[in-house]
């Protein structure tokens, strides 16, 4: 308030409070706004030219009531001293303790897997069908115009379904199918993490149920169209901003009910204790293959590493 205009207090505190809480204040200019490369495609249509749906729609009458269960609580307690829960000032859980079971279950069977190489050798066993590992080549041309060091590109574009997603994916489909789930639930925000989690569940016939926000699902239409393509129920998520926050609030509400068949599948380092560890952990399959490819091409490891940072997987 203090730096706004004259005249200007309200409109400063209307922005900052969208600023905090993610969702957009109307522009002043209600004639022009700005086109991105994601509202181009959202016209996508199927084949036979009818537009792209969903298969159900939740709105903020839909939520699910948070139920008292201090003894969970105690337990998530017992076994935060075997996997770390914080990553510095990061982490924990700040979730209703509804969801304490769910997550109690899913440490339990986490720390289960990890040292388990009997685990860890089936994970293997798909490779080849994720297109692992994937390339790394030199960028000769990109070295030649940034006139530096030589840059290295580690490919996980060319992995099945065009991203890194698919390692998570595949990796917690199989904890899942340790734990004995049946049925996958899955947030998106651009929609590869749905293909990802679709493409796995295709293959190994489970259920797969994508939440999306009702307005990634109007820029995204394409992927919707692809989820679709594959199986998988898409549920626009209009509560909230209807992004990607909305989505994965809705998918944590939805697995509480049916928890004894359901795993959700988190496609980013966000959310409760233990995903974050988890997706790092399957995840770590770009930086181990990176560090022996760079060795074997190189004789040395790299002097940086930099890469992009979405949700952080």
């Amino acid at each position: 308030i203090q730096k706004a205009d004259a005249g200007q207090e309200a409109s400063e505190v209307e922005q900052y409070c969208s600023y905090l809480c993610g969702r957009h204040a109307p522009l002043q200019d209600k004639n022009a706004r700005e086109v991105g490369l994601v509202e181009a495609v959202a016209g996508t249509r199927q084949p036979d030219g009818a537009k792209v749906t969903v298969d159900a729609v939740v709105t903020d009458d839909d939520r699910v009531t948070s139920e008292h269960d201090g003894a969970l609580e105690a337990k998530l307690a017992a076994l935060h001293g075997t996997i770390p829960e914080r990553f510095g000032e990061f982490g924990g859980q700040y979730v209703p303790e509804s969801l304490m079971n769910c997550l109690s279950q899913l440490e339990e069977g986490f720390r289960k897997i990890q040292n388990d190489e009997g685990f860890w050798k089936e994970y293997r066993s798909y490779y080849d069908y994720m297109g692992r590992p994937s390339r790394l080549h030199m960028a000769a041309r990109l070295t030649e115009h940034a006139g530096g060091a030589k840059i290295w590109l580690k490919r996980e574009d060319l992995n099945h379904t065009g991203s890194h997603k698919i390692n998570n994916a595949l990796g917690q489909l199989l904890l899942a199918k340790r734990l004995g789930k049946t049925k996958i639930i899955a947030e998106t925000g651009a929609g590869q993490h749905g293909v990802a989690t679709a493409t796995v569940c295709a293959r190994f016939g489970m259920e797969c149920t994508v939440y999306m926000g009702a307005e990634d699902v109007r820029r995204q239409a394409l992927n919707v169209f692809r989820m679709k393509l594959l199986g998988a129920k898409v549920v626009a998520v209009e509560s909230g901003s209807r992004t990607l926050r909305d989505a994965v609030n809705e998918a944590l509400r939805a697995w509480v009910v049916e928890l004894d068949t359901t795993h959700y599948i988190i496609g980013s380092a966000i959310g409760p204790h233990p995903y974050p560890t988890i997706v790092r952990t399957f995840q770590s399959v770009i930086g181990n293959e990176t560090k022996r490819q760079m060795t074997e091409m190189c004789g040395k490891l790299p002097d940086a590493v930099v890469a992009c940072v979405g949700g952080g997987s």
